[in-house]
């Protein structure tokens, strides 16, 4: 566990050091807007923690459903059982990632700060015309069964199950990010998915 924590803590870092280095370029050679320091750190970190705490939450229920045979009375092995609490934990950060990611999401996307947008009656009203921030609340309603269900899991069934459910998760972002609004979409977005 010490190294998935020192591998995050790196990546994180080197996600800042770039995201400083690039400062406001990104948005102004676009002809965006500057939306603050804050966001054009939290948004990209928030996205690393999203990704990272998705992929160990999803590998460790693939994991228990498939490396880890099942006893007789399909009951989780001890390797299943301990893989499944382990998705469980990600999970949980992949549920409060996707949701902090939300108001950070909108404020990226519309160029202003997160004050700006924070306020419930401006992040709703933003949401019903945004659709990646609606597709990471998708996630999170899904990514909260998963991490839920992985924590009581007891059944290599259920198991198999929370696995599906987990790469589900994982579409709604990537079927409304950019891919799915530029020319050629359709090509994009089935090789996201694929991918």
């Amino acid at each position: 566990m010490r190294w998935v924590v020192a591998a995050a803590v790196l990546g994180a870092v080197v996600v800042a050091v770039l995201v400083v280095s690039a400062g406001a370029t990104p948005y102004t050679s676009l002809g965006n807007a500057d939306p603050g320091f804050a966001v054009r750190l939290g948004t990209p970190l928030l996205r690393f923690v999203v990704d990272v705490s998705a992929t160990l939450c999803t590998g460790s229920l693939v994991f228990a459903a498939c490396f880890v045979p099942p006893r007789g009375d399909g009951q989780l092995a001890a390797g299943g059982y301990a893989a499944t609490r382990a998705a469980a934990r990600f999970g949980l950060v992949w549920l409060v990632g996707a949701l902090v990611l939300v108001p950070f999401d909108v404020a990226d996307t519309v160029g202003e700060p997160l004050s700006a947008v924070a306020a419930p009656h401006d992040l709703f009203g933003l949401l019903g015309a945004l659709e990646e921030p609606r597709a990471w609340l998708v996630t999170a309603l899904v990514v909260l069964i998963v991490a839920v269900g992985a924590r009581f899991a007891l059944r290599w069934a259920t198991t198999v199950a929370l696995a599906c459910l987990a790469v589900f998760a994982v579409l709604p972002p990537l079927v409304a990010g950019h891919a799915s609004s530029q020319s050629g979409h359709d090509f994009a977005t089935t090789a996201l998915l694929v991918h």
